[in-house]
């Protein structure tokens, strides 16, 4: 399945900071239209991978 990876990163920096599931985890995964994503939070960024492909997003 195809991802949109500019609506990830904008999904990720709405959600990873403030969902209780993660807001307090530094690594770990979520499940996105079917497709596992790993991230790792850094200071300024979150680092997303999803289908083999890395990117890292702004951290608000």
């Amino acid at each position: 399945m195809y991802i949109d990876i500019e609506q990830l990163c904008s999904d990720a920096q709405e959600f990873l900071d403030s969902d209780p599931r993660f807001f307090n985890e530094n690594e770990g995964s979520f499940e996105y239209h079917y497709e596992r994503v790993f991230f790792t939070k850094t200071p300024d960024l979150f680092v997303l991978e999803v289908q083999g492909i890395e990117v890292s997003c702004i951290r608000p």
